[in-house]
């Protein structure tokens, strides 16, 4: 952050910030994602996961293969990942 100019250390151990690290981090602070956002964006990616499921699952009704259980398996542990996102958010 020193070399951005963000910060300078005038003493041992206490930095301070500068006009420029204030700003940065008001912009910051105002685009952090808020937890709406963050719940809606994980349930699109958890709706997203779960279509994809569903065609895996008619790929392989239409030809049960292992190679298509696989992905019929994979798919699922994404779903899962997904929920658990989902419940963090």
């Amino acid at each position: 952050m020193k070399k951005e100019g963000w910060v300078t250390e005038s003493r041992t151990n206490i930095l301070r910030i500068t006009h420029w690290g204030v700003a940065e981090a008001k912009k910051v602070a105002a685009n952090g994602p808020d937890s709406k956002r963050q719940a809606e964006r994980e349930a699109r990616r958890l709706l997203s996961e779960t279509r994809e499921f569903i065609v895996l699952i008619e790929e392989y009704l239409a030809d049960p293969s292992d190679e298509h259980l696989d992905g019929v398996s994979t798919k699922f542990s994404n779903i899962s990942k997904a929920l658990e996102a989902l419940k963090k958010a």
